[in-house]
């Protein structure tokens, strides 16, 4: 809940919030200030509506009302609002809401990504890649390709993710260091894993705690547990190690409500806490 709710408030930045995340000076994924919703609907008394039905879509969705955050997206995305078709497409894609109906996701996703919501682009690229068939990826590549051409420093990290699990390690290293110069935490994520190993021919174990400590600072757990283990394992600083595995089991707690993370059990067996 607290990932859709996010997504639905970047929604709704100023317009110079685009302008700076297009230009990739700023964090996009949750994390990332996306076009206003206003912004992308047209002039008149139908677009008016149509914010009024996002907003409200948006307060359905904070008071857990699930079907009424349905309703107000559905009109709204109706009348072609964007943001809202992505939303709606979010609530589709949650499966702890009782609606869970993944095919509907997409096809929400890709009416917001073809009517230039580059976010929807991501989320649409991001459904593909839940259990895909090569046609699903082959669509992937295109949808996130897109975003990134676009500015979007998701749609690079997931692009330059894309290209790891195919072991094209050159295209992967230029993507996802784009991203994560933009300070985009997903983008720095993978790139620390891609320089964590060897498998690409230019592991370096100093790039990897760069990226790992840049996504850490964003509070991303992966990140915050990678680094721990890297410290630990790598650099021999235990000191580190607690400190991030520590990090690491509170942002656990926070995003998820119980520390069954590994982090936590780590915490909880070294005696860290």
């Amino acid at each position: 809940m607290s990932q859709i709710i996010s997504h639905l408030k970047q929604t709704r930045k100023p317009i110079i919030g685009s302008f700076i995340a297009l230009t990739g000076l700023l964090l996009i994924v949750g994390l990332a200030i996306w076009p206003s919703a206003t912004a992308l609907a047209q002039d008149g008394p139908a677009s008016q509506q149509s914010n009024a039905d996002f907003d409200a879509g948006t307060t359905a969705l904070e008071d857990e009302n699930i079907g009424s955050a349905i309703e107000s997206f559905t009109r709204a995305c109706d009348d072609q609002h964007l943001p809202s078709c992505a939303s709606l497409g979010k609530i589709y894609q949650n499966n702890g809401k009782g609606v869970f109906d993944p095919d509907r996701s997409v096809e929400l996703f890709a009416k917001a990504c073809d009517g230039g919501y580059m976010p929807g682009c991501v989320d649409l690229g991001a459904q593909l890649m839940v259990f895909p068939s090569s046609d699903d990826i082959a669509r992937a590549y295109i949808t996130f390709t897109k975003a990134c051409d676009s500015g979007n420093l998701d749609g690079c990290a997931h692009l330059g993710n894309l290209y790891m699990r195919d072991r094209n390690f050159s295209t992967a290293l230029e993507l996802l260091t784009k991203a994560c110069n933009g300070e985009n935490t997903l983008g720095c994520f993978n790139l620390a894993r891609l320089y964590e190993t060897a498998t690409f021919g230019q592991q370096n174990f100093d790039r990897a705690r760069e990226a790992y400590e840049s996504a850490c600072h964003k509070n991303h757990y992966g990140a915050c547990y990678g680094l721990s283990t890297l410290l630990g394992t790598v650099f021999d600083d235990h000191d580190g190690r607690a400190t991030y595995v520590s990090k690491a089991c509170e942002i656990s707690v926070e995003q998820n409500g119980h520390r069954a993370s590994a982090a936590c059990v780590e915490v909880l067996m070294s005696g860290l806490q």
